[in-house]
C-alpha cells in the first residue's frame, strides 16, 4: 500500500451511517497506522431514509484519488444503504447503472486495490417493520416460514431432516414452534396455507425485492471475473439453514464457478463487520502478511452450533471470516500468529438479554470457564508477540457477562489484541479478527513515534469495545428497559422526546458500571506499577442513540 511519504489510506464507503459501519473502522485504522477516509455524515442516509446516491458516487471518484486502497459496501452505492436496499423501490436498472463508477475508478486508477461487500437479503422470523417493508408488520413471521418451506421443497428430504434434528445446535424459536415438527411430507399443505394467509401482492412485492437485490449480487460477481474489483465478500445478513436466502447462495456460487472466480469471490454470514474486515485485508495484502490463525473453544458442543441468525456451524462461519480476512486456521496452537479464544455456546444460541434465566453462561455442564480463561492467560503470558483475541459469542446481541466478570481475575484486559461481543457471532467474529490482524502487522512493522500512536489507537478501540459489548449492550441496556425507558412510558425502539434524558442517565449508569469492573484491575496494577508499568486511564466522553433507540449507541471512549 503505497503511501508516498503520508500514512496510507483507505477510502471506505460503509454499508450505512450506524456507529459500527461509518465510525469504527476510522478508529481501527489507526491501530496499524492507516488513515481510513469516509463520507461526511451529511453524505449518508439515516435508517431508512437512504444516502445520497449522486452525491456518494462524487464524492467516491474524488476520493479515490488519493487512496491507497478502496472498500465499498453495494447496498449504499446501489440503494443508499443497508436498510434502503430492504425498503426502497429504486429499479434495477437503476441500482445496477450506480455500480458502473467501479468500473470508471479501475480505469483510472488500474492498481489500486478494490474491495466490495454485497449483501444477501435477509429473511427476519419476527412480526416488525422497525427496519423491513410495511408489510413485515403482519406478516414477517409467515414470510419467513415460507422460505423455509420454499428452500425445503427444492433441497429434498435429506436437507429437511438433518435441520429438523438439529436439536442441541440450532436456534430458532419460530422454526422450532411452527415447523420442526412437521415432516417433511407435511410441506406442500404447509406451503399452501401460508400462501392462503399471506396476500399475493405481498408475496410478489417480496420476490421482486430479493430478484433484484440477487441481480445486483450476480452483477458484482461478473464485475469480479471481468478484473474490475479484486475481491468481493457477499455477506449473509441475518439468517437461517433454511430459506430463499439459501437458493440465492447457491446460485451466486454457480455463477463464481462459472466466472472461475473461486479465490476472489466469498459468501459467508456476516454484514456490519464486513467494513472492519476488509480493511484488515487491504492492510494484510499491503504488507504482504498471511496470519496464521489457532482456535481455542469455550465448550465442547460450540464448533457445532448454528448461531442465532445464521445458517451453519459456528467452525464454517469462523473458517469463512479467516478466509476473508487473509488469514488462515492454524492447527497447531503453538505455530499460530493469533491465538483466537472464542467463548462459544454449549448448546443453542440464547439472546444475551436473557442469560439470567439460562443460568449463566458458565453455569452448565458444557463449559468450563476458569478452564478456558486459565489458558487465555497462558497465551497471553507464554508468547508476548502473539496477539491473543476474546471472541464473545455464547449470546446474541451482548457479552457473556459471566465471562467478562471472571476476565481481570486472569489478564490484564489492556494486553488483550482485541475482543468483541455483539450482535450476530458473524458480527463478532469479523470484528475481532479484524482489529487482531490489525494489532499485529502494527507490532511486526511499526516503530517509534507510530507504533506509540498505534498503542494508544489499540487501547482505545479495545476499550470502547468493552464498554459498549459488555457494559452497555450486556448490562446496561437491560437495565434501562427494564428501569427509566419503561418508568418513562415509550418504547426501546423509539426514545421520542425521551431521547436526551435517557441518553443522560444511560451515561451515569454505563460509567457506574465501568468503573466498579476497572477496580478489579487494581491488585494486577499493583504489580505492574512495582515494575515499571504504569495504569491505562480510559474516559467515557459521551453517548447517544443515534437511530432514537436503545440498540444502537454511539459512544465516546478517550484514552490518558
Amino acid at each position: 500500500m503505497k503511501a508516498n511519504g503520508r500514512a496510507p489510506r483507505v477510502v471506505l464507503l460503509p454499508l450505512d451511517e450506524r456507529p459500527c459501519n461509518h465510525r469504527y473502522p476510522v478508529l481501527l485504522g489507526p491501530v496499524a497506522g492507516v488513515e481510513v477516509r469516509v463520507p461526511p455524515a451529511s453524505l449518508m442516509g439515516r435508517n431508512k431514509q437512504p444516502a445520497d446516491g449522486e452525491a456518494l458516487v462524487e464524492w467516491l471518484r474524488e476520493a479515490a484519488e488519493t487512496a491507497d486502497g478502496l472498500v465499498v459496501a453495494a447496498e449504499t452505492l446501489a440503494f443508499g444503504g443497508l436498510i434502503p436496499s430492504r425498503v426502497v423501490s429504486t429499479p434495477t436498472e437503476q441500482a445496477l447503472a450506480r455500480l458502473r463508477v467501479l468500473g470508471e475508478l479501475r480505469r483510472r486508477r488500474p492498481g489500486l486495490p478494490i474491495f466490495v461487500q454485497g449483501v444477501i437479503m435477509r429473511t427476519p422470523a419476527y412480526d416488525s417493520d422497525d427496519e423491513e417493508p410495511p408489510y413485515w408488520a403482519v406478516y414477517g413471521r409467515r414470510l419467513f416460514l415460507y422460505s423455509v418451506v420454499l428452500d425445503a421443497l427444492e433441497r429434498g428430504e435429506a436437507a429437511w431432516e438433518q435441520v429438523r434434528g438439529g436439536g442441541r445446535t440450532v436456534s430458532s424459536p419460530a422454526f422450532e414452534t411452527e415447523l420442526a415438527g412437521v415432516p417433511f411430507g407435511g410441506l406442500e399443505a404447509r406451503r399452501a396455507a401460508l400462501e392462503a394467509e399471506i396476500p399475493q401482492e405481498v408475496r410478489e412485492e417480496w420476490r421482486w425485492r430479493r430478484r433484484r437485490n440477487h441481480r445486483v449480487n450476480q452483477e458484482l460477481v461478473r464485475l469480479v471475473a471481468d478484473g474490475v474489483v479484486d475481491f468481493l465478500a457477499l455477506t449473509q445478513d441475518d439468517s437461517f439453514p433454511l430459506g430463499i436466502h439459501m437458493q440465492e447462495q447457491r446460485r451466486l456460487a454457480a455463477l463464481v464457478a462459472e466466472t472461475g472466480a473461486y479465490r476472489r469471490v466469498l459468501i459467508y454470514p456476516g454484514a456490519d463487520e464486513v467494513g472492519l474486515v476488509l480493511l484488515a485485508r487491504q492492510m494484510l495484502r499491503a504488507a504482504g502478511l498471511r496470519p496464521r490463525v489457532g482456535l481455542r473453544f469455550s465448550s465442547t458442543e460450540g464448533p457445532r452450533v448454528v448461531p442465532r441468525y445464521e445458517d451453519r456451524p459456528l467452525l464454517e462461519t469462523i473458517k469463512a471470516h479467516l478466509t476473508a480476512l487473509g488469514g488462515i486456521w492454524e492447527q497447531d496452537f503453538g505455530r499460530a500468529d493469533i491465538a483466537l479464544f472464542v467463548n462459544s455456546p454449549e448448546g443453542p444460541q440464547q439472546e444475551a438479554a436473557r442469560q439470567d434465566a439460562a443460568g449463566g453462561a458458565g453455569a452448565g455442564s458444557g463449559r468450563n470457564l476458569a478452564e478456558f480463561l486459565e489458558a487465555l492467560a497462558d497465551a497471553v503470558q507464554s508468547n508476548p508477540r502473539r496477539a491473543v483475541a476474546l471472541a464473545d459469542v455464547a449470546y446474541a446481541n451482548g457479552a457473556d457477562r459471566a465471562l467478562v466478570e471472571m476476565l481481570p481475575a486472569y489478564v490484564w484486559p489492556p494486553d488483550l489484541a482485541a475482543y468483541a461481543g455483539w450482535n450476530t457471532a458473524g458480527n463478532t467474529l469479523g470484528s475481532t479478527l479484524a482489529h487482531a490482524a490489525m494489532r499485529w502487522v502494527a507490532r511486526r512493522r511499526l516503530e517509534g513515534a507510530a507504533a506509540e500512536e498505534a498503542e494508544r489507537a489499540h487501547l482505545r478501540y479495545l476499550a470502547l469495545r468493552l464498554i459498549e459489548d459488555w457494559a452497555y449492550q450486556a448490562v446496561v441496556r437491560q437495565e434501562m428497559a427494564r428501569g427509566p425507558v419503561a418508568a418513562a412510558g415509550v418504547s426501546p425502539y423509539a426514545l421520542g422526546p425521551h431521547r436526551e434524558a435517557l441518553a443522560t442517565q444511560a451515561r451515569a449508569r454505563l460509567e457506574a458500571v465501568w468503573h466498579a469492573w476497572r477496580a478489579r484491575w487494581q491488585p494486577e496494577l499493583a504489580v505492574r506499577e512495582a515494575s515499571g508499568g504504569r495504569d491505562v486511564g480510559i474516559r467515557i466522553t459521551g453517548l447517544d442513540f443515534p437511530w432514537d433507540r436503545l440498540f444502537e449507541v454511539q459512544l465516546g471512549v478517550e484514552v490518558d
